[in-house]
């Protein structure tokens, strides 16, 4: 069939269009994902800028923005991108404003720091309680026979 589109040069672009059309279908299923609950872990590493991946990440979503139309796919990738931006940057104005302050500036910088700390393990931990409390139900719910049970 690719013989077929190399005949004439109409061929060729219709060949080429068929092609960036699916490329921009499972691109749109692709942020379709990245905003379902199983890539929560992943929207998570776009607020920390810690992560040795964040960079990286962040240029791989504006690149996919770049290749989206204007659809809602793209406007939900744009939403979220402007709003880990606009995070990020209100967090660094108000660190370099208290920090620039003086001493005592620096404290509030501190305690605003330990409670974002404090807000993702309590995040995490109650992600682990649910994973868990998810394999057992699952193990309860389980075809295999237990200990308990006898044949």
């Amino acid at each position: 069939m690719f013989w077929f589109f190399l005949t004439t040069p109409v061929a060729i672009l219709l060949f080429c269009l068929v092609v960036f059309f699916c490329v921009l279908v499972l691109i749109d299923k692709l942020v379709q994902l990245l905003e379902s609950p199983i890539f929560v872990h992943l929207r998570l590493q776009l607020l920390d800028r810690a992560h040795p991946q964040h960079e990286a990440l962040m240029k791989s979503l504006y690149g996919l923005l770049m290749l989206l139309p204007q659809t809602t796919a793209y406007k939900t990738l744009y939403n979220r991108l402007t709003a880990v931006s606009s995070l990020h940057s209100a967090l660094q104005g108000g660190t370099n404003q208290k920090s620039g302050g003086g001493g005592g500036g620096g404290g509030g910088g501190d305690s605003s720091s330990v409670q974002y700390e404090t807000f993702t393990k309590q995040f995490a931990d109650i992600q682990i309680r649910h994973r868990n409390a998810r394999w057992e139900r699952q193990r309860e719910s389980s075809l295999l026979i237990t200990e308990n049970s006898t044949v």
